[in-house]
């Protein structure tokens, strides 16, 4: 799952845009590398790709819900997904 968490735009400086991807979140600027594409703007609250000659949008999304599968699991070593 790719989930845009959030998107800093600054006044000055890098805009900055986090994504979760494969159970980490990553930080990545214009021009970064993003999974096989390019990042080509960032913009309040989506990012804008390029991959292999489509241009995508990513918007900005909330954690899903816990899944009921796994909201009694205490144990960590035990945990499958990140909440």
């Amino acid at each position: 799952m790719v989930r845009l968490e959030s998107t800093i735009i600054p006044e000055k400086g890098d805009k900055i845009a986090a994504i979760a991807y494969k159970g980490k979140t990553n930080f990545y600027r214009i021009g970064d590398k993003f999974i096989n594409g390019v990042i080509t703007d960032i913009l309040e609250g989506e990012i804008i790709y390029s991959y292999d000659g489509y241009q995508g949008i990513l918007q900005l999304e909330k954690i899903p819900p816990k899944p009921v599968e796994i909201q009694d699991i205490k144990l960590r070593d035990r945990r499958e997904y990140n909440w």
